[in-house]
């Protein structure tokens, strides 16, 4: 035997190195490098598998953090709308990205937002009307038979001639349905 091998088959021996293997016939085919041809055929692979290890690492940090973006920035937008609804903007909420889900998301946020203005609105109208049904009502039970006395006395004192009474009832008459009038608007 011209070499040594260990237990699987290698064989480093005077600068070189490689592998010995047993055929069936009971010879051996052997392979031999020198040693700075083996060491570098070595380097070189693990180079290449580094490398590809590495930009596979890169690769998937790109889409990881991509990922995170597209997850994120649409929660984000849907966080800032929401400040600003909360100080009263209605405005429509646009999406930020196209995918289904936020679609639907914010098409149900702008809903929302809508039916709530649309609930504002219409509370203002009622308590609108609400006024406008007082102000009647304070109109209504004005008695005309107050007014047809006040007016009466007012002629009678012109006529007797108290014209400093008949100003004052009629300044009176006026303050009075102006006060009536303005606690209903």
């Amino acid at each position: 035997v011209l070499f040594r091998s260990d237990e699987d088959g290698r064989i480093e021996q005077n600068g070189y190195e490689g592998v010995a293997k047993k055929n069936i016939y009971g010879f051996y085919t052997v392979l031999l490098l020198p040693t700075y041809e083996y060491q570098s055929e070595i380097y070189q692979w693990t180079l290449l598998t580094g490398s590809v290890i590495f930009i596979s690492l890169a690769i998937l940090a790109v889409v990881a953090i991509s990922q995170i973006w597209l997850v994120s920035h649409p929660i984000k937008v849907l966080e800032k709308e929401m400040r600003h609804f909360g100080k009263g903007d209605f405005s429509e909420a646009e999406t930020p990205v196209q995918l289904a889900e936020y679609n639907q998301l914010f098409a149900t946020f702008n809903q929302m937002k809508a039916q709530i203005q649309e609930l504002i609105e219409s509370e203002q109208r009622k308590e609108k009307e609400k006024a406008d049904l007082e102000l009647g009502k304070l109109m209504y039970q004005i008695n005309p038979h107050f007014l047809y006395n006040t007016l009466d006395v007012i002629s009678g004192l012109t006529l007797i001639g108290d014209q400093d009474k008949s100003f004052q009832m009629t300044q009176a008459l006026g303050r009075f349905y102006r006060n009536s009038l303005n606690r209903g608007s």
